[in-house]
């Protein structure tokens, strides 16, 4: 039995279903893009870090030279140990800093799939400003984008699209000939 309701609606609903497939294919693409952005990001601020904790070290260090100078004459040795001090720990900050970016860059790596333990370097300066949004966007417009941009809202459409070709499918069903095909041979 052949049923001629399937052979109208069922391309319908295929389609409906190749629709959801590619825009769910697409949502992966998107997530993973994401997912590469934000680590590449946040190895951008960890090298941030590591260029402010630098620069702070450098002044630190000058403190302490400078401290040193006056140490005899004018400054007690007390305030020569508290530079020192604050080096130190801006030492500290410094290999720190280092250590996030290196968990960041090992983050990326590994989402990107290279050699493990590549140090990341980004080719812009450190103190790199992004700006992906214009700040003056109405919320209302933002969200209008949103909606009409994401993939994962298209394959639920279509999957829905789907099950109401199958439901039209079966409502008129009663309505289309089947055929009954009977080869030679058969009763």
């Amino acid at each position: 039995f052949v049923s001629t309701a399937d052979a109208v609606f069922a391309p319908l609903a295929a389609r409906q279903v190749v629709r959801a497939v590619q825009a769910d294919a697409q949502t992966a693409r998107n997530d993973t893009t994401l997912a590469v952005a934000v680590a590449y990001f946040n190895v951008q601020q960890a090298r941030g870090e590591v260029a402010g904790a630098a620069e702070a070290l450098k002044r630190a260090e000058a403190l302490v030279a400078r401290t040193e100078k006056l140490a005899p004459d004018l400054a007690p040795e007390l305030e020569v140990n508290r530079a020192r001090t604050e080096a130190a720990r801006r030492r500290q900050g410094v290999e720190s800093a280092y250590e996030r970016w290196q968990v960041a860059s090992a983050d990326l790596t590994r989402l990107l799939r290279l050699q493990p333990g590549t140090l990341v370097e980004p080719a812009e300066e450190p103190s790199l400003a992004v700006t992906l949004i214009d700040p003056g966007t109405p919320l209302d417009e933002l969200v209008a984008i949103g909606l009409t941009h994401r993939p994962e809202l298209s394959s639920y459409q279509a999957v829905v699209q789907a099950a109401l070709v199958r439901v039209r499918q079966e409502k008129r069903r009663p309505l289309y000939p089947t055929l009954a095909v009977r080869g030679v041979g058969s009763n």
